[in-house]
């Protein structure tokens, strides 16, 4: 970075002396002071920004906000937790509970499947989410071979 600040000042000095080279009246040496402050100004500027955060970040984070409430899709209702648990109960009766996630765009999920009386069974599984606003997203399982369903959530409840 410190080298293409120098490479832009070099380019600007060029600039300066090929446009007023050919008025013989300019002396260079009295834009001393200008370039000198145009250096300053530049580097402060260069200096003096802090690195952006990266889209999927700012996305992740916009998501994990507003996920948070009851939503309902093609066969089952999610209700997710601030605190990164959530239930999904199906419309046919299974109950899933665990928590969530959501790291670069991918929804993950760590289950339990109460259905029997017998000890659960665990399972994770991960989306895609291909469309978020805070009233509708659509996701996709990440094996898509397995399941090719694009889901859609429509939000139900508001988060209280």
């Amino acid at each position: 970075m410190l080298f293409s600040f120098y490479r832009q000042v070099e380019i600007c000095t060029n600039y300066l002396q090929i446009l007023f080279a050919s008025q013989r009246h300019f002396q260079f040496k009295k834009m001393k002071s200008f370039i000198l402050l145009l250096i300053l100004l530049i580097s402060t500027s260069v200096f003096s920004q802090a690195p952006a955060k990266d889209s999927t970040v700012l996305q992740d984070e916009f998501i994990k906000k507003k996920i948070v409430g009851k939503w309902k899709d093609q066969n089952s209702t999610i209700v997710f937790k601030k605190n990164g648990t959530h239930t999904i109960v199906f419309d046919d009766g299974k109950q899933y509970y665990g928590t969530w996630a959501i790291l670069n765009n991918i929804l993950s999920f760590r289950e339990e499947l109460n259905d029997d009386d017998f000890s659960p069974s665990i399972s994770f599984s991960a989306y895609i989410i291909i469309y978020f606003s805070p009233s509708r997203f659509e996701y996709q399982s990440t094996d898509t071979k397995e399941d090719a369903t694009i889901w859609t959530a429509l939000k139900i409840e508001k988060k209280k």
